[in-house]
């Protein structure tokens, strides 16, 4: 069965109406649920910011950008274990 949303497919599992493999952020530890951790079974997810090319950025985006690329130099938990890589900025004009 496909269903939509973390709180749909705990609430199934619950009934017992069968198991289900969500990521942890999901799990808020108030569920009668029983957690297996299985993260060794999947390959880490990498995450990253898409621009597109060859427009400017508002300005807020372009702090949003600034902002997580320094969490990434910083060390700032997983992002500490990024690649990070300066996006090219196009001057206004």
């Amino acid at each position: 069965m496909e269903v939509g949303g973390w709180e749909v497919i705990k609430k199934y599992v619950e009934l017992g109406l069968g198991i289900s493999l969500i990521i942890s952020i999901g799990i808020h530890g108030n569920e009668r649920l029983e957690v297996i951790p299985a993260g060794e079974f999947f390959p880490k997810r990498t995450y990253g910011v898409v621009l597109r090319k060859g427009r400017l950025l508002t300005p807020q985006a372009r702090l949003f950008v600034d902002l997580l690329l320094r969490a990434a130099e910083a060390g700032g938990g997983q992002a500490g274990r990024a690649t990070v890589r300066k996006p090219t900025y196009l001057a206004p004009g």
